[in-house]
């Protein structure tokens, strides 16, 4: 089962600049110290300039399901296509790739 009722997670290696600990509030909610952190961490900047890539997310489990739900039967359709050798298919895939890396 669930340990939280929120997970607050990146996907790329964070920043060198860390967080904002100036947003800290210990009377906070759990869930508004995470908002805060979040809004500091993706306003951060150093000189001017924002660290990328960055992909801190704050999610509830329980909201996580119809993601998760959704995502699976994509790749799904991903995995038949490309069985099925949809040619179409394969340079949308590579697109996706590419920007996704860019």
């Amino acid at each position: 089962g669930n340990i939280s009722k929120w997970y607050l997670a990146s996907e790329a290696t964070e920043p060198g600049h860390g967080w904002d600990h100036t947003k800290v509030d210990p009377t906070s909610t759990a869930a508004l110290l995470a908002k805060r952190l979040l809004e500091g961490f993706i306003g951060y900047t150093v000189y001017g300039e924002h660290y990328n890539p960055k992909t801190l997310a704050l999610i509830q489990p329980a909201d996580f399901t119809p993601f998760e739900t959704a995502l699976e039967a994509l790749a799904q359709q991903m995995v038949a296509a490309l069985q099925a050798e949809q040619v179409s298919f394969v340079p949308k895939l590579m697109r996706a790739r590419g920007d996704a890396l860019s």
